[in-house]
């Protein structure tokens, strides 16, 4: 997670208290460079997910077959992971499954970015892929970082 990302979610988790908040992509790939968000959330829950074992991954997890409740959710942060996963619009589906009615999504993908095939490497998005990709949910709000 870049240095900019990292201080929107800080300032995203600040403003709200959520009882749940499941982090998708959850490992530590740059070993040590990483901040565990867990720190930023003030929640009775925090589960982090990851399809391999790592220093923040609480179960290893796909991210196409999450194994929750539906709705149980009311936060759910998915940052730089989504470019990672072959069949995005399975995943996207998980999501919108196991996030929790008004609950809140914090989705980062890069757009330009290097080639970084670990563990694939898929896809970039616009805003109006990511608009697309989650159609299911009713209230949004994009926000841009860096350059597009």
């Amino acid at each position: 997670m870049n240095e900019s990302v990292m201080y929107h979610l800080y300032k995203f988790a600040q403003d709200k208290r959520f009882e749940s908040v499941l982090n998708i992509g959850s490992t530590d790939r740059h070993k040590g460079k990483f901040v565990d968000p867990k720190n930023f959330f003030k929640t009775k829950k925090y589960v982090g997910v990851d399809k391999v074992e790592g220093e923040y991954t609480d179960i290893v997890m796909d991210a196409k077959k999450l194994e929750f409740p539906i709705e149980v959710f009311d936060c759910i942060i998915c940052t730089e992971t989504l470019e990672h996963i072959d069949n995005i619009f399975r995943a996207a589906h998980e999501i919108e499954k196991v996030l929790a009615k008004n609950g809140f999504l914090f989705i980062s993908v890069p757009f330009h970015h290097a080639f970084h095939d670990y563990p694939g490497d898929y896809w970039r998005m616009t805003p109006t892929a990511l608009d697309f990709l989650f159609k299911k949910l009713k209230r949004k709000e994009l926000y841009l970082i860096g350059g597009i």
